[in-house]
């Protein structure tokens, strides 16, 4: 007999909350309505730089629930209290769910969102964070293995290197918009 496959719950959040600001209180509902003991996804990542915190989002306005094992699952979403999330998300057949399949091929694409800007040697790129934070600078070497990146910035007519996350680098424009 063919095992079921692990349904979850798509949930929808309202259009004004965040994943990045309130992601904490968005798992507090989620418990509160299905219980201690409740699996869920949030399609972000959270790194702590110094006293930064980096948020990664795949896509906003979305979290899930593991339903496996769970039953009277309407009677749990009327328990959910508070403003941020506004139910879950309908189809034709009742509740719109996704297979741990999808949720597996969510968090590769995170993953991916976290890895996918690889600068190259002598490239300009902007710091995210930190002390650097929206400055340009240029990258003398890259370490794939450890993802970061040893910067030079030009801070008051003297160069300074830093070794920095790739995660927190982005692509310098080109001066053509792009």
């Amino acid at each position: 007999m063919a095992k079921k496959p692990i349904k979850w719950l798509i949930i929808q959040l309202d259009e004004e909350c965040s994943l990045e600001r309130n992601h904490q209180s968005i798992i507090h509902d989620l418990i509160s309505a299905f219980g201690k003991g409740v699996k869920t996804y949030l399609p972000i990542h959270i790194e702590k730089v110094g006293e930064k915190v980096i948020h990664t989002i795949l896509f906003d306005g979305y979290v899930f629930v593991c339903c496996q094992g769970m039953s009277d699952i309407e009677g749990k979403l009327d328990k959910i209290r508070g403003p941020l999330v506004r139910g879950a998300v309908p189809s034709k057949r009742g509740l719109q769910y996704v297979d741990n399949s999808e949720i597996e091929r969510y968090k590769k694409l995170l993953e991916k969102k976290l890895k996918e800007f690889i600068p190259t040697k002598n490239q300009k790129v902007i710091a995210k964070v930190g002390t650097y934070r929206n400055m340009e600078g240029t990258v003398k070497k890259v370490d794939r293995k450890e993802l970061t990146a040893t910067v030079l910035f030009s801070m008051r007519s003297r160069d300074v290197t830093d070794k920095i996350k790739l995660i927190n680098l982005s692509p310098a424009e080109d001066g053509n918009g792009c």
